[in-house]
């Protein structure tokens, strides 16, 4: 899963990748306990990892986009 989403998203998001797997098989025991296993376990874990990359990824650039704008409303009061 990891090599999978290196691919997906780039070498640079080595860290990332394995990051959203540990996240996604956290959630698998949590969800899985109370709803069972899925049809397919693999696809759920590859869409929850690559699905929390994508949230994290777009956390990333709203944070940078709006940091300078932050910044200035802080100093100005």
């Amino acid at each position: 899963m990891v090599a999978t989403l290196t691919r997906v998203f780039g070498v640079h998001n080595l860290a990332l990748a394995e990051d959203v797997v540990q996240d996604a098989f956290c959630r698998a025991l949590e969800v899985w306990k109370f709803r069972g296993l899925p049809e397919n376990p693999s696809a759920w874990l590859m869409a929850t990892a690559k699905n929390r990359a994508l949230d994290v990824l777009r956390r990333e650039r709203t944070a940078r986009t709006f940091a300078p704008e932050l910044g200035q409303l802080l100093d100005s009061e």
